[in-house]
């Protein structure tokens, strides 16, 4: 008999937020990622689960416990 993997309930949360800057998307949008915001926020910290290049993009996973 072959064994099968246990199943752990998990859950996944995705939140979103909406804002209005002044600036061109160009300027912005490269400082939303977990390891420029540290040129900006001087509390934040994280942690990097995975990213290929380690900059903004799609599908990169981090944890932060920043409010």
């Amino acid at each position: 008999m072959k064994k099968k993997p246990g199943w752990v309930k998990g859950s996944r949360l995705e939140f979103k937020e909406s804002m209005t800057v002044n600036a061109a998307s160009t300027e912005v949008f490269p400082l939303l990622c977990p390891v420029r915001e540290y040129e900006w926020l001087q509390d934040w910290k994280c942690s990097m689960v995975y990213s290929k290049s380690g900059v903004a993009e799609k599908d990169a996973v981090f944890i932060t416990a920043a409010p």
